[in-house]
């Protein structure tokens, strides 16, 4: 994210709220951070006084808030050794004590994951029974044949794509883009609905990088393995990256945060590009054999560094929110643990 011209509005939408936190939270405080002691540079000083006096002419409620993130900003603001300037730490404590006045306690609002527009809008996890494989003669007398109190949390998303997976190229996603969860990603189509690779019988479209099956070797080259002796699920779906091979359309990569690579994301999933398959052949690893493929990194796109800054500050929020609720488990359609 570039450091833009910021024209301030006498009073702010929440989009620009929610503008104004990202600069703080995503440009200002890493510089904070990279550089401890060191001034602030004389523009992004004036650019600060410019959103702070735009802040304080503008009536905040509980959804603003929640949805701009910029009470976090000002908290992050008035956190002890972050190197913040005192006239901007005085100027957040000062507007978080006036909106406490008025709203009440905003020291753990909650994003709203599961609204229109949220992260994790149109998914739900829903309680399925299952059937028992082989029921007894018992078990159908007594009518226990459909479930034999057997259940399991499954994924439901409740949207229609408006994008299909099974797509080469970009398929309309930018290098950066970031869900908390593959299931996001499958929602909006990036991905397919199942495992780790998005193919059909034209090739593999999508490949989403866990450290089961990929070791990143450098900033644009990654080595995915799998077991040569599987013949179904991930395996299976590898063995068409050989059509990718032949026809040279282009992989999408998406990274998660299980990778175990300074890649990775620190939480969640995120797109990093179209990837070419180079290389591919067989290797004996821990006494079986491995399929490998080798994917380079298309250039001409956004460099990996940008995707780096992904998740940005009100992505992590809503990841530590994910994960702290227990992922989303849904009963009779609201979240709970």
């Amino acid at each position: 994210m570039d450091d833009p011209s910021l024209e301030i509005q006498p009073a702010l939408s929440l989009d620009e709220l929610r503008f104004k936190a990202r600069y703080i939270r995503d440009i200002v405080a890493p510089v904070l951070a990279s550089a401890p002691g060191e001034e602030l540079a004389p523009y992004r000083l004036e650019n600060l006084r410019d959103i702070f006096a735009a802040i304080e002419s503008t009536p905040v409620t509980i959804h603003s808030l929640e949805h701009s993130r910029i009470d976090k900003a000002m908290f992050e603001i008035c956190s002890t050794n972050t190197g913040w300037p005192e006239e901007f730490v005085v100027r957040a404590q000062k507007q978080l004590n006036q909106w406490a006045a008025v709203l009440g306690d905003i020291t753990d609002l909650n994003p709203p994951l599961w609204s229109a527009g949220g992260r994790m809008h149109g998914i739900e996890k829903v309680q399925r029974a299952q059937r028992p494989r082989n029921p007894g003669k018992a078990e159908r007398i007594l009518g226990l044949g459909d479930y034999g109190g057997q259940s399991t949390w499954e994924w439901s998303v409740n949207l229609a794509r408006t994008k299909d997976p099974r797509s080469f190229g970009h398929n309309g996603f930018e290098v950066g883009d970031w869900w908390i969860h593959p299931i996001c990603a499958s929602r909006d189509g990036i991905i397919g609905n199942t495992g780790r690779i998005t193919a059909s019988e034209q090739g593999v479209y999508a490949i989403t990088l866990t450290k089961d099956n990929a070791t990143d070797i450098g900033e644009d080259k990654v080595l995915c393995k799998w077991n040569s002796g599987d013949h179904e699920g991930d395996a299976m779906d590898a063995r068409k990256l050989l059509r990718n091979v032949l026809s040279r359309e282009p992989v999408r990569v998406l990274r998660t945060s299980t990778l175990g690579s300074k890649l990775a994301p620190i939480a969640g999933v995120r797109y990093d590009g179209l990837y070419d398959v180079v290389r591919h052949g067989l290797e004996r690893d821990d006494e079986k054999l491995s399929l490998y493929f080798q994917l380079v990194r298309y250039s001409g796109q956004p460099d990996m560094s940008e995707a780096l800054k992904r998740p940005m500050a009100e992505e992590r929020d809503d990841s530590a929110f994910y994960h702290r609720i227990g992922g989303g488990v849904v009963v009779d359609d609201d979240p709970t643990i």
